[in-house]
């Protein structure tokens, strides 16, 4: 089975809209939506009370219209009830400033007032949706990475050292490795390591970027538990990774666990080149298991120029030819306001069809007269 979809987010648009827009999908080819990944306040509205009726609503609506959902837990934007009653969650920045409310990604993952109630919202929405009709499969969270910057509190610093402990054993063993007697930078004791600063020795550099990638694994796997134990193994279980290739993140370690490689590719931010080798790296990730493109676009990019529709067909073919088996535009609708409003959906602000529309539904009834032989 191939997939053609979009972001949707029936959170912000009413509810009497939302047929329309299924409508709308369906009349493209679109046969798949990404739902839930920054709706925790909607699922959520405060610290235990969960509402899913919506979400229940939506996904039922776009099952009824031949469309498929893939369902994601939305630890990537904590509510203002946790961030604010709970300022220690957010993020350190080195400076010694706090991430404020108003972003996303800025929730440190190693204090417990986060990290318990980010797999308690996916347990909840888990168990809400084992018998929701036409779900297809589960993104975990949205593009892990320091988007708020990377966190400097005392609970990640003792979570490094932790790490290096069981990687190293002793003090002494760290400090061979590191080779830290140049310079006089050897240790005495646990205690005096601290995440390393972008200006100090590669060595310390390189294994805090080594903790901080199986941190983001190690919550992957707690949210891919909490998903499963409700929706069993016959569903299958990813994240999105960010394309062309973000090193900050072992994709290999990180997909070990989960079920597809997946990539958010922005072809028009990179050279052609550097795309191809994305579709390469993330189609060896896990073979024999064809590789997810949860999020690419269909128009401008900020201040960018939107893309020939010619240009768009290159692109999705690429991806095909490459063993993708889920190709998803962000967005389906231009944002009225808010954040990514500078983004363009497929449909206009005003939610009618226009250019993007059209060269999206020809590339769909393209793709879907040669379906037969991709999915042989």
């Amino acid at each position: 089975m191939r997939w053609h979809g979009v972001a949707w987010y029936p959170e912000y648009w009413p509810g009497s809209r939302w047929d329309e827009d299924l409508r709308l999908m369906r009349e493209t080819g679109v046969d798949l939506v990404r739902v839930g990944e920054f709706a925790w306040s909607a699922m959520e509205p405060a610290d235990g009370r969960f509402d899913f009726a919506w979400l229940a609503d939506a996904v039922a609506r776009a099952h009824r219209a031949g469309i498929a959902t893939l369902l994601c837990t939305p630890g990537a934007a904590a509510p203002a009830w946790l961030t604010v009653g709970h300022p220690e969650t957010t993020v350190l920045r080195l400076d010694g400033r706090r991430a404020q409310h108003g972003g996303r990604r800025h929730s440190c993952l190693q204090q417990p007032a986060y990290r318990q109630r980010a797999n308690r919202v996916a347990d909840a929405l888990a168990a809400a949706a084992r018998g929701w009709a036409g779900v297809m499969g589960w993104q975990l969270d949205n593009e892990f990475g320091p988007e708020a910057g990377w966190c400097h509190c005392e609970r990640c610093q003792d979570g490094f050292r932790a790490w290096l402990s069981q990687r190293y054993g002793t003090v002494a063993a760290l400090n061979a490795a590191w080779q830290t007697r140049f310079w006089s930078i050897e240790y005495g004791s646990w205690e005096q390591v601290r995440l390393a600063e972008p200006h100090e020795m590669s060595a310390a550099r390189l294994d805090t970027r080594r903790y901080r990638s199986d941190a983001f694994r190690g919550f992957a796997a707690e949210q891919a538990t909490a998903v499963r134990a409700h929706s069993g193994r016959s569903v299958p279980v990813t994240t999105n990774g960010m394309g062309p290739l973000f090193k900050p993140i072992d994709y290999q370690r990180l997909y070990a666990d989960l079920d597809r490689a997946a990539v958010d590719l922005y072809y028009d931010l990179c050279t052609q080149d550097a795309n191809a080798l994305t579709h390469s790296v993330f189609r060896g990730i896990k073979p024999g298991a064809p590789f997810w493109l949860t999020e690419t676009g269909s128009g401008a990019l900020s201040a960018d120029k939107a893309p020939d529709p010619r240009q768009l067909r290159a692109w999705a073919w690429s991806a095909w030819a490459a063993g993708c088996e889920m190709l998803c535009y962000f967005r389906w609708r231009t944002a009225l306001s808010g954040q990514e409003q500078e983004l363009q959906g497929i449909l206009e602000h005003s939610g009618r069809p226009g250019r993007r529309q059209r060269a999206v539904a020809a590339l769909c009834g393209e793709f879907d007269a040669l379906r037969p032989h991709l999915d042989a």
